[in-house]
């Protein structure tokens, strides 16, 4: 299965985006929130992310661009653009943080991202905090 994967947030539909590690760089995968009394309980919110496990600036002065292009090259992905704060080191893996949302969510497809273009460090984001 091809396609194009943007950010993707769970508003009032059922089913949703919950990417992962630079939001693109490991497990993305397609979820579906289901009916039980976990759902209910958290107001049917779900994932739409992993999180970080480090800051920007932390995840600047912790990892290296070498450590970065290694982690994705073995994975198979092409990076265009993209500084040290968005390395996919810093963020939880989303297998985990998805376990943690049993019986909320359903995972529908589990995706392989192969490409990711992202603003670079020369270039502004005025929405990047």
């Amino acid at each position: 299965m091809y396609g194009w994967c943007a950010r993707a947030r769970r508003r009032r539909s059922p089913v949703s985006v919950a990417l992962s590690a630079v939001r693109w760089a490991t497990t993305p995968v397609i979820i579906e929130g289901v009916e039980s009394p976990q759902a209910r309980a958290s107001l049917y919110s779900t994932v739409h992310g992993a999180g970080r496990l480090f800051g920007r600036k932390e995840a600047k002065r912790r990892f290296t661009r070498e450590q970065m292009d290694r982690w994705l090259q073995d994975r198979g992905v092409t990076l265009v653009g993209a500084d040290l704060d968005e390395s996919p080191m810093a963020y939880r893996r989303l297998p985990e943080v998805i376990a943690q949302h049993a019986g909320t969510v359903k995972v529908l497809h589990t995706l392989r991202p192969f490409a990711v273009v992202m603003a670079g460090t020369r270039e502004l984001d005025p929405w990047k905090d």
